[in-house]
Protein backbone atom coordinates (compact mmCIF):
# COMPACT_ATOMS: atom_id res chain seq x y z
CA UNK A 1 0.00 0.00 0.00
CA UNK A 2 1.47 3.47 -0.82
CA UNK A 3 -0.30 6.81 0.17
CA UNK A 4 0.88 10.49 -0.61
CA UNK A 5 1.64 12.19 2.81
CA UNK A 6 3.60 15.75 3.87
CA UNK A 7 5.43 16.36 7.08
CA UNK A 8 7.06 19.61 8.29
CA UNK A 9 10.61 18.19 7.77
CA UNK A 10 10.30 16.55 3.65
CA UNK A 11 8.77 17.50 1.12
CA UNK A 12 5.91 15.15 -0.51
CA UNK A 13 7.30 11.65 0.11
CA UNK A 14 5.62 8.36 0.80
CA UNK A 15 4.59 5.37 3.46
CA UNK A 16 4.77 1.91 2.72
CA UNK A 17 3.56 -1.53 4.62
CA UNK A 18 6.71 -3.52 4.06
CA UNK A 19 6.58 -7.36 4.60
CA UNK A 20 10.16 -7.39 6.17
CA UNK A 21 10.43 -3.30 7.43
CA UNK A 22 6.62 -2.53 8.85
CA UNK A 23 5.15 1.11 8.06
CA UNK A 24 8.21 3.46 6.78
CA UNK A 25 7.73 6.74 6.10
CA UNK A 26 9.73 7.57 3.21
CA UNK A 27 11.02 11.18 1.89
CA UNK A 28 11.18 12.17 -1.50
CA UNK A 29 14.98 12.38 -1.30
CA UNK A 30 14.85 8.80 -0.81
CA UNK A 31 12.92 7.89 -3.53
CA UNK A 32 14.98 5.98 -6.51
CA UNK A 33 13.32 5.54 -10.40
CA UNK A 34 14.68 2.84 -12.26
CA UNK A 35 14.13 3.44 -15.66
CA UNK A 36 14.21 -0.55 -16.16
CA UNK A 37 13.06 -3.25 -13.19
CA UNK A 38 15.10 -4.59 -11.29
CA UNK A 39 15.64 -8.58 -12.85
CA UNK A 40 12.95 -10.73 -11.29
CA UNK A 41 10.63 -7.97 -10.61
CA UNK A 42 9.38 -6.60 -14.03
CA UNK A 43 6.31 -4.39 -12.57
CA UNK A 44 8.98 -2.62 -10.23
CA UNK A 45 10.53 0.34 -11.04
CA UNK A 46 10.40 2.60 -8.00
CA UNK A 47 12.16 2.16 -4.41
CA UNK A 48 13.62 3.54 -1.79
CA UNK A 49 17.10 3.72 -0.34
CA UNK A 50 17.01 3.47 3.39
CA UNK A 51 19.36 2.99 5.78
CA UNK A 52 20.84 0.13 7.58
CA UNK A 53 20.30 -0.24 11.25
CA UNK A 54 22.50 -2.58 13.35
CA UNK A 55 23.01 -3.11 16.73
CA UNK A 56 21.43 0.57 17.38
CA UNK A 57 23.49 2.22 14.83
CA UNK A 58 23.34 2.71 11.11
CA UNK A 59 25.79 0.80 9.13
CA UNK A 60 27.05 3.11 6.99
CA UNK A 61 28.02 0.21 4.80
CA UNK A 62 24.66 -1.57 4.04
CA UNK A 63 21.10 -0.34 2.79
CA UNK A 64 17.51 -1.73 2.74
CA UNK A 65 16.25 -0.63 -0.80
CA UNK A 66 12.55 -0.94 -0.30
CA UNK A 67 9.86 -1.22 -3.29
CA UNK A 68 7.31 1.13 -3.29
CA UNK A 69 4.98 -0.37 -5.87
CA UNK A 70 3.30 -4.42 -5.20
CA UNK A 71 4.66 -7.13 -3.77
CA UNK A 72 6.57 -4.48 -1.93
CA UNK A 73 10.00 -6.60 -1.76
CA UNK A 74 12.62 -5.28 0.10
CA UNK A 75 16.45 -6.09 -0.78
CA UNK A 76 19.26 -5.64 1.71
CA UNK A 77 22.41 -3.69 -0.72
CA UNK A 78 26.07 -2.66 -0.15
CA UNK A 79 28.08 -0.47 -1.44
CA UNK A 80 30.45 -2.16 -4.06
CA UNK A 81 33.94 -1.09 -2.72
CA UNK A 82 32.39 -2.02 1.11
CA UNK A 83 32.43 -5.52 -0.73
CA UNK A 84 35.43 -5.49 -2.25
CA UNK A 85 37.57 -2.28 -2.03
CA UNK A 86 39.53 -3.36 -5.45
CA UNK A 87 35.98 -3.44 -7.57
CA UNK A 88 36.98 -2.31 -11.04
CA UNK A 89 33.71 -2.20 -12.75
CA UNK A 90 34.12 -1.58 -16.78
CA UNK A 91 30.91 0.07 -17.28
CA UNK A 92 29.16 -0.01 -20.84
CA UNK A 93 28.46 3.70 -22.15
CA UNK A 94 24.57 3.24 -22.90
CA UNK A 95 24.23 2.19 -19.37
CA UNK A 96 25.72 5.21 -18.50
CA UNK A 97 23.75 7.39 -21.18
CA UNK A 98 20.48 5.61 -20.34
CA UNK A 99 20.60 7.80 -16.77
CA UNK A 100 22.71 10.65 -17.67
CA UNK A 101 25.91 9.79 -15.95
CA UNK A 102 28.57 11.93 -17.08
CA UNK A 103 31.32 11.44 -14.38
CA UNK A 104 31.92 8.35 -12.55
CA UNK A 105 31.40 10.97 -9.61
CA UNK A 106 27.71 11.10 -10.27
CA UNK A 107 27.19 7.79 -9.29
CA UNK A 108 26.91 5.20 -6.29
CA UNK A 109 26.93 1.63 -7.08
CA UNK A 110 25.26 -1.36 -4.92
CA UNK A 111 25.23 -4.57 -4.60
CA UNK A 112 22.18 -6.46 -3.63
CA UNK A 113 23.11 -8.94 -0.99
CA UNK A 114 21.50 -12.74 -0.49
CA UNK A 115 21.14 -14.39 2.80
CA UNK A 116 21.72 -18.27 2.01
CA UNK A 117 20.89 -20.53 4.13
CA UNK A 118 22.95 -23.36 2.73
CA UNK A 119 25.79 -22.59 3.14
CA UNK A 120 25.23 -19.92 5.68
CA UNK A 121 26.73 -16.74 4.44
CA UNK A 122 26.37 -13.60 2.95
CA UNK A 123 27.60 -12.94 -0.56
CA UNK A 124 26.94 -9.76 -2.94
CA UNK A 125 25.91 -10.12 -6.56
CA UNK A 126 28.80 -8.10 -7.82
CA UNK A 127 28.15 -9.22 -11.32
CA UNK A 128 25.33 -6.92 -11.80
CA UNK A 129 25.57 -3.90 -9.77
CA UNK A 130 22.67 -1.07 -9.19
CA UNK A 131 24.51 2.27 -10.71
CA UNK A 132 22.60 4.77 -8.89
CA UNK A 133 22.71 8.50 -10.21
CA UNK A 134 22.68 10.06 -6.72
CA UNK A 135 21.96 13.71 -7.95
CA UNK A 136 18.81 13.14 -9.74
CA UNK A 137 17.77 9.84 -8.25
CA UNK A 138 17.64 7.65 -11.44
CA UNK A 139 19.21 4.01 -11.26
CA UNK A 140 19.60 1.27 -13.57
CA UNK A 141 20.90 -2.34 -12.83
CA UNK A 142 23.61 -2.79 -15.05
CA UNK A 143 26.16 -5.73 -16.50
CA UNK A 144 29.61 -5.14 -16.24
CA UNK A 145 31.87 -5.45 -19.20
CA UNK A 146 34.27 -6.82 -17.18
CA UNK A 147 31.38 -8.86 -15.46
CA UNK A 148 33.64 -12.09 -15.85
CA UNK A 149 35.82 -11.09 -13.03
CA UNK A 150 33.29 -11.12 -10.56
CA UNK A 151 30.94 -13.36 -8.88
CA UNK A 152 27.17 -13.36 -8.58
CA UNK A 153 27.54 -14.69 -5.14
CA UNK A 154 30.52 -13.12 -3.84
CA UNK A 155 30.88 -14.00 -0.16
CA UNK A 156 30.63 -11.07 2.40
CA UNK A 157 30.88 -12.83 5.35
CA UNK A 158 29.28 -16.57 7.69
CA UNK A 159 26.54 -15.95 9.11
CA UNK A 160 26.56 -16.25 13.06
Amino acid sequence: MLNVVQGPWRKVGTTVESPLLGHVDIGHDQILEFREAIAGFPGCRRYALLPYHQSGRVDPDMQWLQALEAPFHTFLVTDVWSADPDYAPDIHDADADLIGVSSFEDIALYAIVTVSRETNELTANMRAPLMVRRDVLTARQIMLRNGALYDARHRLCDLP
